[in-house]
């Protein structure tokens, strides 16, 4: 109960919503979110495909969790120790990564605080602002469809899966596209 306030009162600062009840959040939920969060990062992130990322990753259920096997061999059952947690599946490691990059707007990212939709949301829109940073200043071109497939397998990282994750992620996005306009 200590925690849940605690993350509510950087939630405040934040000015972004609290923490809802489980099967209160929806497409609609995540807009209010993400928009209210969009100010935090530099590359101005597209709310829409954060509302279609959360959807094709996790189903708008913020206790997702999947536990991640080895980038260097998709078949393998060697797991890596990390996991995938919350609305946005984020890998731990990738959060922890983000906020040493110098997002700390909710503070180190543990397990516990990544299980929150608000820190969650945050956390994975600071890698989409990392990526769509990092590809500006490689002068690479990008698009919603590349930064999903980069959220999935890594920056600059494509193949068969990340292509496949790709086309989910635009499907949601293209659906929300025609829902909420731009």
């Amino acid at each position: 109960m200590v925690a849940a306030f605690l993350l509510w009162k950087g939630a405040e600062k934040a000015k972004i919503m609290p923490n809802p009840e489980p099967d209160r959040i929806d497409a609609d939920w995540v807009r209010k979110q993400a928009t209210a969060l969009r100010g935090e990062f530099s590359s101005g992130v597209d709310v829409l495909l954060v509302m279609a990322m959360v959807k094709a990753e996790s189903n708008f259920d913020p206790a997702a969790e999947r536990k991640e096997y080895s980038i260097f061999n998709p078949l393998s059952l060697f797991k890596t120790g990390d996991a995938s947690i919350g609305l946005m599946q984020l890998l731990t490691s990738t959060a922890l990564d983000m906020y040493n990059k110098g997002y700390k707007k909710f503070g180190v990212p543990t397990i516990e605080k990544l299980k929150t939709p608000p820190a969650n949301i945050y956390f994975g829109m600071a890698f989409i602002d990392w990526l769509q940073n990092r590809a500006k200043r490689n002068d690479r071109k990008y698009s919603p469809a590349i930064i999903a497939e980069w959220y999935n397998g890594g920056y600059g990282n494509s193949n068969i899966m990340t292509r496949a994750h790709s086309a989910k992620v635009m499907k949601y996005y293209n659906e929300y596209l025609q829902l909420y306009g731009r």
